[in-house]
């Protein structure tokens, strides 16, 4: 799904991903985002110009790239992929390059794209998955206000991540 929205903090914006971000997604992944996503290593320029062209037509998904808005450069990735037939869950996933980390950029996007998620998409819940080597996700996510999950996903499928959940008439922005 592609959003026209841009959502705004005082030291970041999330937007729309544009053609021309397509090298600079695919450059600024390092070790620590390969680590622990599911990002493809070989990831060519015009595969990510493909990929950002399908989120018009992506129904299962709305990706926004996290800018500094003091210089507009780009610092990293955020996105909520809706699980399968329920647009009332969705699971939230993110990644910042090297130099967006350290400053509360992941926390403070986590918290604004939920805010507008519940908000404005009626989501009623949001997911966040995190290995349990992870320490900075799981931070994250303790920050935002998310809860973790006992046990299994509903899905059942991935066993090995610890599963973190937000609910919408429990969140309060902090």
């Amino acid at each position: 799904m592609r959003s026209d929205v841009t959502l705004y903090a005082d030291n970041f914006l999330l937007r729309p991903w544009k053609i021309e971000d397509s090298a600079w997604y695919v450059e600024s992944r390092d070790e620590e985002v390969f680590k622990w996503t599911n990002e493809k290593r070989d990831l060519t320029i015009q595969q990510a110009e493909e990929a950002i062209k399908s989120l018009d037509s992506n129904p299962d998904a709305v990706c926004f790239a996290i800018v500094d808005r003091n210089n507009m450069e780009l610092l990293g990735n955020i996105a909520l992929a809706f699980r399968e037939g329920n647009r009332k869950v969705a699971e939230i996933m993110y990644w910042l390059a090297p130099w967006g980390r350290g400053r509360g950029i992941a926390t403070d996007s986590v918290k604004l794209l939920c805010q507008w998620a519940f908000n404005s998409l009626r989501l009623e819940r949001v997911t966040l998955r995190a290995h349990p080597e992870n320490i900075r996700s799981q931070s994250v996510a303790k920050r935002v206000g998310f809860h973790r999950q006992e046990g299994r996903p509903e899905n059942g499928l991935d066993t090995t991540s610890l599963w973190f959940e937000l609910v919408s008439d429990k969140y309060v922005a902090k």
